[in-house]
């Protein structure tokens, strides 16, 4: 009768050893590692809170890209009234304001979405640091893609367009928050809003509605509905993320 073979038994770890790591271990930290508990409601609601307990600072935000953003323009357009010199004169004038406003407009939004980072990470909004020159140059760049893949996909029944303006919307939020490249960053965007995609889409919606409200109510009301959006989605972006966010 043959003999049986006894069962090896793995030994048993030290008492004193490690736990195993959690089973999502090994899930990206950003961009999109699984879905995350996320309430539109409590978004909206905790920015209408810090907007309340912030209003002062987050309307003079608005109001300097606002009034910034007006005299760009103006300055733009009172330069391309002035410019003559035929066709040739007229496009190079043309090209050298559109950058300008560019970088002006740039520049200004950059304040607006530094404000809500700072709000939701629990730190105050200090002009200087709001409005400062710290990773302009990757924001802009990332700033000139998005527009571009946002312009090649209206020109397809304009659908297309705001899908794209949908899925990178986040970009932003990536560029200044966590300092990635300007392709990193949308990547990233568009990752998170995939992963989470039937909380993003009625949470875009209601975005939308907040920010037409503002145009609604004597075009007044934007200094007041845009940081209100704008706080929510930087809720949604910390807590999509892992992040905390500021009680």
């Amino acid at each position: 009768m043959p003999r049986r073979t006894p069962r090896r038994r793995d030994p048993k770890p030290p008492a004193d050893s490690p736990p195993p790591p959690p089973g999502d271990w090994n899930q990206p930290a950003y961009g999109g590692g699984g879905s995350t508990q996320f309430d539109i409601g409590r978004a909206f609601s905790y920015a209408w809170t810090k907007f309340q307990a912030n209003a002062g600072p987050l309307v003079l935000v608005m109001l300097v890209v606002l009034v910034g953003s007006l005299v760009a323009f103006a300055l733009s357009f009172a330069v391309r009234s002035a410019v003559g010199g035929g066709f040739l004169g007229v496009l190079l004038a043309n090209s050298i304001t559109d950058i300008i406003l560019f970088v002006v407009a740039g520049f200004l939004q950059i304040g607006l979405y530094r404000s809500v980072l700072a709000v939701t990470a629990g730190q105050p909004i200090v002009m200087g640091e709001v409005f400062s020159t710290d990773n302009i140059g990757p924001y802009l760049v990332a700033t000139l893609l998005f527009a571009v893949m946002i312009g090649i996909g209206s020109l397809f029944c304009f659908i297309p367009g705001l899908v794209l303006a949908f899925f990178g919307f986040f970009y932003a939020f990536f560029v200044l928050d966590q300092n990635q490249s300007p392709v990193d960053s949308i990547k990233s965007s568009f990752r998170m809003v995939n992963s989470n995609l039937g909380q993003m889409i009625p949470f875009a919606i209601v975005a939308f509605l907040v920010y037409v409200l503002g145009y609604v109510a004597c075009f007044v009301g934007i200094l007041v509905t845009a940081p209100i959006a704008l706080l929510a989605a930087a809720f949604a972006y910390r807590t999509l993320n892992g992040q905390p966010v500021a009680p």
